[in-house]
């Protein structure tokens, strides 16, 4: 007897934990404390948001002195074999561009002509020298629109400037992620998508489904339409993050199917052993190891999810390392203190 509520406790602890988790994205600061009773267990889970607010999120830094505001334009890839631009947005606080950014941009290169650098912040002078031969086009300043209006000035400079007359597809990413875990030609070249007019890595159904915005792929009947562009131009400065995921993260796959046009993801929308289907992101061993997902959030390791992803960090990184040591190295020197644990 005693044996079976051991196992009943084991068990019922697992399907909390699940449901827990699958209702945790639901969590936001108007919301400070939210109950939750499960049907499989009597009792209540409270959460008090405004500890988390309170310990958890950092206070809005300052860039450092002598971080300029800088626009530059580069050379044009000459020739056009990829027929592939992107707009790969970015944003750091230290007036840097990190290891891993120059990282995912090398691979990035790989699978198209031009590349544009959209970033959310000043930067150092002397941080340019390492862009300069990457990308064709930098951008570096406040401009507060988070990642969709970088997007927004990235496809909006590619435009201006005639690179998508002759592009058949157009990539907007951001360095939410680390990555490529392995290389971006083989989700261009070795997977099937000619039935998909945009897709991403991978979905989510909170509240609806749509794709994660850290990497999307439009062809070119999509980036051309009046829905696109529509949609791009009234991208405007929102209060807040959650207020761009309510405003264009959700409704941008909506939009664009509504339109005629069909979307998609590498990663299958349902993914089984895996309780929280709000946020694959949550399981980055499955998402690696059984889907060889390219991304990795950096939140995985820098406990920007507090505490709900599903693998240590430590063990995220040992898998990496097995098959991509460079960029596993990046990741540790990025984060020293969690990727011990």
């Amino acid at each position: 007897m005693k044996g079976k509520n051991q196992a009943d406790t084991k068990n019922n602890k697992i399907i909390s934990h699940g449901m827990f988790a699958a209702f945790s994205d639901f969590f936001h600061p108007k919301f400070p404390i939210l109950f939750f009773k499960s049907k499989y267990e009597n009792y209540l889970v409270v959460r008090f948001l405004w500890l988390r607010k309170v310990f958890r999120f950092p206070k809005q830094k300052d860039f450092p002195e002598n971080t300029k505001e800088i626009v530059r334009e580069f050379a044009r890839a000459k020739e056009n074999k990829h027929k592939r631009v992107a707009v790969f947005a970015g944003f750091r606080y230290d007036g840097k561009i990190s290891d891993a950014q120059i990282y995912y941009i090398k691979e990035l290169k790989k699978v198209c002509d031009d590349i544009v650098f959209i970033s959310d912040c000043p930067v150092f002078e002397s941080e340019i020298t390492k862009i300069k031969d990457l990308v064709s086009y930098c951008y570096f300043s406040r401009h507060g629109l988070y990642d969709f209006g970088s997007y927004k000035i990235g496809y909006e400079y590619l435009k201006e400037k005639g690179y998508l007359e002759d592009t058949e597809e157009l990539i907007l990413c951001n360095d939410s992620c680390y990555g490529p875990v392995y290389p971006f030609e083989k989700y261009f070249n070795g997977i099937d998508k000619s039935d998909l007019d945009f897709w991403g890595i991978s979905t989510n159904i909170k509240p609806r489904r749509h794709i994660q915005s850290f990497f999307y792929v439009f062809k070119k009947q999509v980036f051309q339409s009046e829905a696109f562009k529509s949609f791009m131009n009234n991208i405007k400065k929102e209060k807040s993050v959650q207020d761009v995921i309510n405003n264009y993260e959700i409704p941008f796959t909506t939009t664009l199917e509504n339109s005629g046009f069909k979307g998609g993801s590498i990663l299958p929308e349902f993914v089984y052993g895996i309780l929280n289907q709000l946020n694959k992101t949550l399981y980055p061993m499955i998402m690696l190891e059984t889907f060889e997902c390219p991304l990795v959030k950096v939140k995985v390791f820098n406990n920007g999810f507090f505490d709900m992803v599903r693998d240590k960090p430590a063990d995220v990184l040992n898998f990496i390392n097995s098959v991509n040591p460079e960029l596993a190295e990046i990741i540790k020197k990025e984060n020293i203190d969690t990727c011990n644990k």
